[in-house]
């Protein structure tokens, strides 16, 4: 694997860590990986607002600062 493909397939591992930790309650693990995801781009502000993995995220101050500073 190039290294490209290795930045890739972390930034697509930091996506699902953001998604187990937000399935487990862990809201500040999911937001730390969430935002890895979307700035290094395996994620959008969209993608988030869509997953019902992060529903119990939604509403959350540290979810709304989140997206706020992706806009």
């Amino acid at each position: 694997m190039n290294e490209t493909g290795s930045v890739q397939s972390l930034s697509a591992a930091n996506y699902i860590k953001a998604r187990s930790c937000a399935e487990a309650g862990m809201t500040d693990c999911a937001i730390d990986y969430l935002q890895r995801a979307l700035i290094e781009g395996s994620a959008t502000v969209k993608q988030v607002n869509a997953d019902a993995d992060f529903a119990n995220l939604r509403g959350t101050p540290a979810l709304a600062r989140l997206i706020g500073d992706q806009k």
